[in-house]
């Protein structure tokens, strides 16, 4: 299943000259391409020339409880990323479009993070480019989703997107990341309070991606809220848009509401 979301406001002065360049010249569509296995099976709906950028998700190997029993499961977890996926991705891809490639937090210590931040945008240790990897254009961080981090949250041991944005500010700043790498965040104006966004866009983010509104009346209140702190002039809102697969998808938001 993938996301698909729309540019809805100007904002900012700082993303990488090629990001800015796209958001200056028209509306922004973005795509969440398929990875490993599914690497390349949406190079048909990615090949109409719909979309401006590929978002590629960085999942973890356990998505619930159930998966930390699953021996399969913790083999994977136990792997070290493997470089030839971040090559098949690149070869899957072309030359048109950003790449913006995800980075999970999970539980990461800050050297476990400082790695993927740097392979995740296509760098080795001491930055020099990944032979084979396209360069990422921007890097969205996010806390992630790992089963554990919901009851570790009380511990303050663990980092989050926040921490996430400061370090790979720092990384760029150093020469690592390149400095053209724009920092992207997420938000869900159904659950998070504005000042969750302020945080993330005092750390650097320069573009937010947020979940589909598919509750309006909250989301417009979080926008409003967005508005009075000026945050929409600070960095650029690309407004989650759902993909219907099926006729009887259509009645979902009003289920919600």
């Amino acid at each position: 299943m993938y996301r698909i979301e729309v540019f809805l406001r100007f904002g900012g002065e700082r993303p990488s000259s090629k990001v800015q360049q796209l958001f200056n010249e028209r509306q922004v569509l973005t795509l969440e391409r398929g990875t490993g296995s599914n690497a390349g099976k949406d190079s048909k709906l990615w090949g109409t020339g719909s979309f401006n950028a590929g978002v590629y998700p960085d999942l973890p190997a356990f998505m619930k409880w159930s998966d930390l029993l699953d021996i399969n499961k913790v083999r994977q977890d136990r792997k070290p990323m493997d470089v030839e996926n971040l090559r098949a991705e690149s070869c899957a891809g072309d030359e048109e479009g950003l790449v913006v490639r995800t980075v999970g937090v999970q539980l990461r210590g800050r050297e476990g993070l400082r790695r993927r931040l740097l392979l995740r945008a296509g760098r080795q240790a001491d930055g020099c480019a990944v032979a084979g990897v396209r360069a990422a254009d921007a890097l969205l961080l996010v806390s992630g989703s790992h089963p554990l981090r919901r009851p570790l949250a009380w511990s303050g041991v663990l980092q989050d997107s926040v921490d996430a944005l400061h370090l790979a500010g720092s990384l760029r700043h150093q020469g690592l990341l390149p400095a053209q790498t724009s920092l992207w965040a997420v938000a869900n104006p159904l659950v998070d309070a504005a000042d969750s966004l302020e945080r993330k866009v005092a750390a650097g983010a320069e573009v937010i991606l947020t979940q589909p509104p598919l509750i309006y009346p909250k989301f417009e209140c979080w926008f409003d809220s967005v508005e009075r702190l000026g945050l929409h002039k600070e960095a650029r809102l690309v407004i989650g848009i759902p993909m219907l697969t099926s006729s009887g998808k259509r009645m979902l938001p009003a289920k919600n509401a």
